[in-house]
C-alpha cells in the first residue's frame, strides 16, 4: 500500500522548549471533535495574501495627513489609498495575488488614552471611507487597478464592535451591550457579550443590528467590485450570527467571494469547528503559525510541523487554511527568531511551500521587527535593505509555476527529532520539502512511484538527487501519478486508513492513573479529561505524527503533567499493532 512504503516508524522526542500544557494555556482552547469532512463554499483562488496597514504603508496624498506624525508610534503616518496604488507595482513584483486592506471605514481618529486609532478597527460607519484615506472613489480605483493586473482585493471588515465613545454610540445607545470589559477572559459569555479592550459591543442578537452590519458591509460590493473580506474578532461573536453573515453575504456575493475568518487559536478542533458552523469558506492557521515558531524560532522538533498536518483532516478543505508567520497581533517573526536572518529564512521557504494560501504583512520582506504593538506596526519603506524579498518573490513565483506546491496532498515521509521531508503531489507533478536541522546531508526515502526521478530545485532549477543538506530546501519532478495523488488526498483529508496503535506506560505515583494526552482528536487534543487511560489500545491514522504527554491523574481528578519535551509518534503501516512503550519521565 501507498503509505507503507513511504513511512519509517518512530518515537521520538522533541528538541528542548516549553511543556506543551503551558504553551497551549496561551495559545489555545481545548476542543475536541470528530474529524469530518462537510460540506464547504468553493475555496477562493486567492493565489497569495498581502496585509497593508493603510496608515503605515505609503503617503499617496499629503492633503488628507491632518494632524498626521510619522514620529509618533501612536499617531497616524500619513498612509493612504493613494499610496497603495502607486505601489502595485512593488505588491506585484512580489508575485503578492490578493491585497488585504486593514480597515478603512469612517473610524475615530482621536487617542483613546494612550492609544491611537491609526489601525482602523474603531469603526465609526461602515458605509463611508475613512477621509484620512481617501474616498469611495478612491477605493474603487484601487479594486481597478488590482483587477487589471490580474489581483484582488479584500477588505478587513469589523462587526464585533464600534469606535469608544463614537457617534453610533450616542445615536443608537440600545444597540450596544453595555456590560462593561472582559475581566474573564475564559468565560464565553463576556467573550461574546463584554467590550473587548474597552469598545463597546455591539448587540448583533437584534434584527435591526444584524441587518445594518450585513447590508453595510455587502454595499461595497457594487460601491468598490471588492473580492473578499477578512472578518475580524470572529471569536467575540456567536458562531450563528457568523452563519447568518457569511451566508447573507454568499448569497450576495457568490460562493467563491473570500470569507475570511480570525480566530486567534492554536487548537485544529476550535478552528476546524469554527469554520464549519461559522459558514467562514477560509481561516488563519494559527496552529501551524505557532508550530512553525516553535520549530524554526525555538528550536523545537520538526515533527511538530507534521502533527499540525495530520490534523488538517478535520477541516472542511485544508487548502482554504491561511498560513502566516507575521501577524500585526503578534510578535513579528524577526523578533520570534531573536534576529537571526537564517532562522526567518527557513521559516519562510516552509511556509511558501507549504499547503494552504500564505499570506504575508506588510514589512515582512524588509525583516521588520517588533515585540508587540506599535513597535511591530513600524512604518513601510521601498527603499535600504530588503533582506527577505528575493526569497519570497522567488518562493511565491515558484508556488504560482508548481501545482503540487498549490495543491499537492501532503505525505509525511520522514519525521525525526531533528528532521522532517514532507512530499506533495498530484497527479501530474510532485513536491519534497525537507526540514534538516540533523546538521549532515539526510537521504529521505521516496515511494516506488518516484524512483529513479530527477528533482529540481524550486530556486535554482538545478537538478538534484534525495539527499539534501541542511536548512530547509523544496524540490519538484514533473511525472504522472494519479494513483499515488489520489490515494494521498484521501488520506490527507480523512484519515481513514487506520492501525492500531497500543500504548503503555510505568511510573507515577502510588494510587494514581497513567494516560496518553497529546495532539489529535484521538490523544484529547491536550485534553485530560479526553485522554486516553493506559494500557490503552488507540486506532490512529496511517502515516500521521502525534505529539503526547504522559499524565498522571489523581482518585480526586487532579492531573500531574509528565516533565520534560513532548513525544512524538509517527505511525507506520504494517502488520499488526505498533507498539509504543512509555516510562514517566523518560524523554
Amino acid at each position: 500500500m501507498l503509505l507503507g512504503r513511504l513511512v519509517a516508524v518512530g518515537l521520538w522526542l522533541t528538541a528542548a522548549g516549553c511543556a506543551e500544557p503551558q504553551r497551549l494555556s496561551q495559545r489555545s482552547s481545548v476542543v475536541v471533535d470528530a474529524p469530518r469532512q462537510g460540506d464547504h463554499s468553493p475555496t477562493p483562488a486567492t493565489g497569495s495574501i498581502y496585509f497593508v496597514m493603510v496608515d503605515r504603508f505609503a503617503n499617496g496624498d499629503r492633503a488628507n495627513d491632518g494632524d498626521a506624525d510619522p514620529e509618533d508610534a501612536q499617531g497616524f503616518h500619513g498612509g493612504d489609498l493613494r499610496g497603495v496604488r502607486d505601489h502595485l507595482d512593488w505588491l506585484q513584483a512580489l508575485h503578492v495575488k490578493t491585497v488585504w486592506l486593514s480597515p478603512v471605514f469612517r473610524m475615530r481618529t482621536a487617542k483613546y488614552g494612550p492609544h491611537g486609532g491609526y489601525h482602523g478597527y474603531w469603526v465609526e460607519d461602515l458605509t463611508r471611507v475613512e477621509p484620512r484615506f481617501g474616498d469611495q472613489a478612491q477605493l474603487a480605483a484601487l479594486a481597478d487597478d488590482l483587477h487589471a493586473r490580474g489581483m484582488r482585493l479584500v477588505l478587513d471588515v469589523v462587526l464585533n464592535h464600534a469606535a469608544p465613545d463614537g457617534e453610533l454610540v450616542k445615536r443608537k445607545p440600545e444597540w450596544f451591550h453595555h456590560q462593561g470589559g472582559i475581566t474573564d477572559w475564559n468565560d464565553p459569555v463576556q467573550l461574546l457579550t463584554h467590550d473587548v479592550h474597552g469598545l463597546p459591543d455591539f448587540a448583533d442578537e437584534r434584527p435591526d443590528v444584524f441587518d445594518y452590519l450585513l447590508s453595510s458591509s455587502i454595499g461595497w460590493l457594487a460601491k468598490a467590485h471588492v473580492d473578499g473580506f477578512r472578518l475580524d474578532a470572529v471569536k467575540h461573536l456567536p458562531l450563528s450570527f457568523w452563519a447568518r453573515f457569511n451566508l447573507g453575504v454568499e448569497r450576495a456575493a457568490g460562493p467563491g467571494f473570500e470569507r475570511l475568518g480570525e480566530l486567534l487559536d492554536g487548537n485544529s478542533g476550535a478552528v476546524s469547528r469554527t469554520w464549519r458552523e461559522g459558514g467562514f469558506n477560509q481561516m488563519f492557521d494559527f496552529p501551524l503559525r505557532f508550530a512553525m515558531i516553535d520549530v524554526f524560532c525555538g528550536g523545537q522538533s520538526p515533527a511538530k510541523l507534521a502533527a499540525v498536518l495530520t490534523d488538517d483532516r478535520r477541516y472542511p478543505d485544508p487548502r482554504g487554511l491561511v498560513t502566516l508567520l507575521d501577524n500585526h497581533d503578534l510578535p513579528r517573526v524577526m523578533t520570534e527568531c531573536h534576529g537571526e536572518r537564517a532562522r526567518v529564512e527557513e521559516a519562510l521557504a516552509f511556509q511558501l511551500t507549504a499547503r494552504g494560501v500564505p499570506s504575508l504583512i506588510w514589512g515582512t520582506e524588509l525583516g521588520f521587527e517588533g515585540e508587540s504593538e506599535p513597535a511591530n506596526r513600524a512604518s513601510m519603506r521601498f527603499d535600504g535593505p530588503a533582506p527577505f524579498r528575493a526569497l519570497i518573490a522567488s518562493l511565491l513565483q515558484a508556488r504560482a509555476r508548481h501545482p503540487a506546491l498549490a495543491d499537492g496532498a501532503p505525505v509525511v515521509l520522514l519525521a525525526r527529532a531533528e528532521a522532517l521531508a514532507v512530499l506533495r503531489v498530484t497527479a501530474h507533478e510532485a513536491a519534497l520539502t525537507v526540514v534538516n536541522h540533523t546538521g549532515q546531508p539526510l537521504v529521505v526515502p521516496l515511494p516506488a512511484e518516484l524512483a529513479g526521478a530527477t528533482w529540481r530545485d524550486v530556486l535554482t532549477d538545478a537538478a538534484s538527487g534525495a539527499s539534501f543538506g541542511p536548512g530547509v530546501t523544496t524540490r519538484v519532478v514533473s511525472v504522472q501519478v494519479p494513483a499515488l495523488a489520489a490515494a494521498a488526498h484521501s488520506q490527507w483529508t480523512t484519515g481513514a486508513r487506520r492501525r492500531t496503535v497500543e500504548i503503555s506506560a510505568r511510573g507515577g505515583a502510588p494510587g494514581e492513573t497513567l494516560l496518553a494526552v497529546g495532539s489529535g482528536v484521538e490523544l484529547g487534543s491536550w485534553s485530560p479529561a479526553s485522554g486516553l487511560v493506559l494500557p490503552a489500545r488507540a486506532e490512529l491514522p496511517v502515516g500521521g505524527v502525534f505529539e503526547l504527554k504522559l499524565v498522571a491523574q489523581a482518585g480526586n481528578g487532579a492531573a500531574r503533567w509528565e516533565p520534560g519535551r513532548n513525544r512524538v509518534v509517527f505511525v507506520e503501516a504494517g502488520a499488526g499493532p505498533l507498539k509504543v512503550d512509555l516510562t514517566w519521565g523518560d524523554t
